[in-house]
């Protein structure tokens, strides 16, 4: 996971708890006195964070603190002559699906995960 970044968010990027929740409905209150200027719901509930994305003021660790999850990664794998060949990384199952190598034997689409 990132850390939450506010122009990240502006932009369109996802965000989620630190323990991988979906924050639903996340509106930035500039006006809004106090700390917690972004407020949102988890668990069907109405919370707020800081723009630094903490839920607590203090800025000590919670499982609900703000972060973008990481960008889903994939590649083709394929069969070359005398090993295996894969393609470039795309963002989705589908896009790479969608950009098979015809002149090599297609094994499969995987997911790149990060240990």
């Amino acid at each position: 996971m990132r850390p939450f970044n506010l122009e990240l968010w502006k932009a369109g990027e996802p965000v989620i708890t630190r323990d991988g929740r979906e924050v639903e409905q996340l509106t930035y209150f500039e006006s809004k006195k106090g700390p917690f200027k972004l407020c949102g719901t988890l668990n069907g509930l109405l919370e707020s964070w800081t723009i630094e994305g903490f839920f607590r003021a203090c800025k000590s660790k919670t499982d609900d603190d703000l972060f973008h999850p990481e960008p889903e990664m994939w590649v083709n794998v394929y069969e070359g002559k005398d090993r295996m060949i894969t393609s470039r990384i795309y963002t989705s199952k589908r896009e790479a699906e969608k950009s098979k190598i015809d002149e090599f034997t297609y094994i499969g689409t995987y997911k790149i995960v990060k240990p």
